[in-house]
This record gives C-alpha cells, structure tokens and sequence, in this order.
C-alpha cells in the first residue's frame, strides 16, 4: 500500500520521492525542518479521551538483524523527540519515539488537522525537490544515489563519489552551456580511484637543454600512448591499456622519450602532465544513473563526453566535432572505440528519453 502511494505522489508530482538523502541544503530549505521548531521531552501515554489523534506506529519485525542496534546507540538521543507544528493558525506538539525498530507519532491534533499537517509538509517536500532539479550538483546528492544498482559495479564509496561528481559537474556544464568546470580532486587521484575506467594520457616535456622536444608517453612494446594508472604499497604504477604484459612501471621510473632521450618519469610529474579519457563503463553507469534517477536531465554519450585535465573537467556537445580537431593518435581512436561500445553495450540506457 505504501509503495503505491509512494509511486502515485511521484507520478503525480512528476518528482523522484525515493531513495531522498536529506543533505545539508535540502534540509535547510525546508522551513519546517528549522531547529527552532525542534524541543525535548519525554513519552507519555496516549489518552483516548483527549482530542488527540492517539498515535501512530511504524515497525520493522527485523530492525535489530539489520543493524538497528548500532544505530540506536549512536543516537540515544533520537529516542524521544517533540516537535513544535503549526495547523491552522493553531500552535501544538507532536512526539516521534524511536525504540525497538518502530517509529510512534502521537500528539493532540484531530485526524483531519494531522492529515492536513502532513500534506502541507509533503508538498514543502516536493516544491524543494523541484527548485533543486535546476541545480544538478545538489540534486544528484540529494537523489542518494550511492546504493542503487547503477553504481553496483563500484565497491567503494571513493568510487561512488567520484562518479557521482563527474555526472554533477557534466550536468551543470550542459545546464550552464560551459565548457570547462573545476573538479575537486586532481585528475591522478581520479584515475587511481576508478582504474582502466579513465584511461591517461601522459605528456613528456624533454628536459635536455637543446631538445625541449614535448609528446606523449607511449608504451615501448606497442607503442599504445594510453594507460591504467593505479597504486600498490603506497606507489603508483602504470600499465599499458592493452595490458600489464606489454608493459608496466612503478614511479619513478626510467623512459625513453619520443625524441630518442631518457627520462625520469615521477608521480608528482602526473600532477599537470595527466588527461584522462572516460571508459564505455563508466559512460554508461552514467547514463543509467540519468535515465533511471535524474528526471529531466538527459546524458547521451554516444553523442557528448568529457575529458579531465589536472583537475578540470572538459566538456563537449558534439563527439564527431570534438574528434575532429584531435590528431589521428592513440586518443582519437580510443574515444572512436569507446563510442562504438557504449552504443552495442549500453544503448538503451544512453538518455533519458530513449527508449528500449
């Protein structure tokens, strides 16, 4: 029964209700959530005989074999909680009690005003929930898309995290019609964190002095100027895109530069030197992510991408404009590539819109 009033207030109000995560900016834009409205007090028995609507209680049979116990020790506190409503123009108290896995609401309001109460407070809910459609980073943290099945090929929450602010920072350059926007982590703890999923690029700068000659790294067995870049007891390592036996280094580590000369390649080199391609897995789990959770947002990639570059994002509209002003390298076929999977693998999840 839940679930179908859950699934008709969505359709209804065109609006995502579930999985929510109330963020800092979600909460503090609703006004019924203010601290002010908040105040302690302890449970006392329901009285029939009182205008009051008695109470109401929620349980989970299986609270405690999921863990409630760890939560009801880190928040005693949320045992007992008043909190100050207003109904028509009439100030009163309701009580939330949390204990053994349920949930009780009591407090002296008639049925009508409590269910009055409750719409008013379910349709703050909603218009918050719209505002924050037309600012992608907040609405992708507020969608609490952490858990669904989308990012279940991603362990880690470093790995849901940084996927999640890609998608928020691709999002807010379409919406904006920029270009370029700047991430929080630099494109090195990008690539270690998601692997082969953002495949690198190196530039080489030659430091003999009658040289200066500058190109990409490029693997010495195929000449593959792409690679995985990962860490190993503390040292970051890398492998050839077409894998570890063609080639593979810990930093620092000896190469021989595209003009002939040897170099000493460090990890603190990739701070600037790092561009990063994304992979046809981790442009799908995007696009899934938008088609099944971010309404009104669309993310096509076998028709936009990206590209990271120190610690900023590169957006483009168009991949066949974008591929045409790259030089016939490695790079340019890889995104070829990349493209050519994502639409024979993930083609029906590429866009809100498109169907299957």
């Amino acid at each position: 029964m839940l679930k179908s009033l859950r699934s008709a207030i969505e359709e209804a109000a065109g609006v995502l209700l579930t999985p929510l995560v109330i963020s800092k900016q979600f909460k503090n834009a609703l006004g019924f959530l203010n601290p002010m409205h908040f105040r302690s007090g302890k449970l006392y028995e329901p009285n029939p005989a009182s205008d009051r609507f008695r109470w109401l209680t929620i349980a989970d049979g299986k609270a405690y074999e999921k863990g409630y116990g760890q939560f009801e020790e880190a928040y005693p506190e949320l045992r007992s909680t008043s909190y100050r409503i207003s109904v028509a123009g009439k100030d009163t108290t309701v009580r939330l009690t949390c204990a053994q896995g349920a949930l009780t609401l009591s407090g002296r309001l008639q049925a009508s005003q409590f269910r009055a109460w409750a719409m008013e407070s379910l349709g703050e809910v909603i218009r918050v929930l719209r505002d924050l459609q037309d600012e992608p980073a907040a609405y992708v943290q507020t969608m609490g898309l952490r858990r669904v099945r989308a990012l279940a090929p991603y362990a880690g929450a470093l790995q849901k995290d940084i996927v999640l602010e890609l998608l928020s920072q691709v999002l807010t350059l379409k919406q904006e019609g920029r270009q370029t926007g700047t991430l929080q982590r630099p494109a090195l703890d990008l690539a270690v964190a998601l692997r082969g999923d953002l495949a690198a690029q190196i530039v080489c700068a030659c430091a003999e002095p009658e040289c200066g000659e500058e190109g990409p790294l490029a693997c010495p067995v195929c000449g593959e100027s792409l690679f995985a870049v990962s860490q190993r007891d503390g040292a970051v390592q890398l492998n050839c895109l077409k894998g570890p036996r063609h080639w593979q280094a810990g930093l620092p580590a000896g190469v021989t530069l595209d003009c002939g000369h040897e170099a000493t390649l460090a990890a603190n080199d990739l701070r600037d030197g790092l561009e990063l391609l994304p992979g046809p897995r981790l442009l799908g789990v995007m696009a899934e992510l938008v088609r099944d959770h971010l309404g009104g947002y669309e993310f096509d990639p076998t028709r936009e991408g990206f590209y990271v570059r120190g610690s900023t994002l590169h957006y483009y509209a168009d991949v066949g404009t974008f591929l045409a002003v790259l030089p016939r390298d490695g790079k340019n076929v890889y995104i070829s590539n990349v493209v050519q999977q994502v639409a024979a693998n993930f083609g029906q999840i590429t866009g809100v819109k498109v169907t299957p």
